[in-house]
């Protein structure tokens, strides 16, 4: 069973370094928001964009129809600037993001803030719970798990979006993860 000390994880919490993975291509969310014609013709803030492959792909690739993208992950100095937030966009992506966010009010500040920085907001959260290992140690006050590596994941049913997102508008459902758009 994993050893968890609350202080010394809050503390050392990054989710980037142990989360952020390494993408060529577009991640299936995006793809998906993409093939929809969600995008298209809009200013995009991918706000957690980890390493940015999907802001990158959405500001260069021929696939992409007039979308000005900007990415912002706060442990990720290439794209940690605060200018994003002087402005309002089209829509706002956020993949697979709030999974990593371990603090469930930091969670509900996300969630409200993100209305006031774009018209549409999409999010897609994991919801494969049996990818959950008997290492990684669930934390009821956080309703998710400490992996062995120090991470923190949140696995997503329908009622924890409920409860944690609101009203929903659900664009794709898989196994693996949920993509929808917030409501007002």
């Amino acid at each position: 069973m994993l050893d968890f000390n609350k202080n010394d994880f809050i503390n050392n919490f990054n989710p980037f370094k142990r989360t952020a993975i390494v993408r060529h291509t577009f991640s299936r969310p995006m793809r998906e928001l993409l093939n929809r014609g969600l995008l298209d013709n809009s200013t995009v803030l991918d706000y957690g964009t980890g390493r940015g492959t999907d802001c990158k792909f959405l500001e260069y690739s021929y696939q992409c129809n007039n979308i000005d993208a900007y990415g912002y992950d706060e442990y990720n100095e290439e794209y940690s600037g605060i200018y994003v937030f002087k402005r309002f966009y089209t829509n706002l992506t956020s993949i697979y993001m709030m999974n990593t966010v371990y603090s469930l009010e930091t969670h509900k500040r996300l969630v409200d803030s993100f209305g006031k920085l774009a018209k549409n907001v999409y999010i897609a959260v994991r919801t494969d719970i049996s990818s959950v290992k008997d290492t990684w140690r669930y934390i009821e006050e956080y309703d998710g798990y400490i992996t062995p590596n120090g991470s923190f994941q949140r696995f997503y049913t329908e009622e924890m979006i409920t409860k944690y997102f609101g009203k929903v508008t659900y664009i794709k459902s898989t196994t693996g993860y949920k993509l929808f758009k917030l409501e007002d």
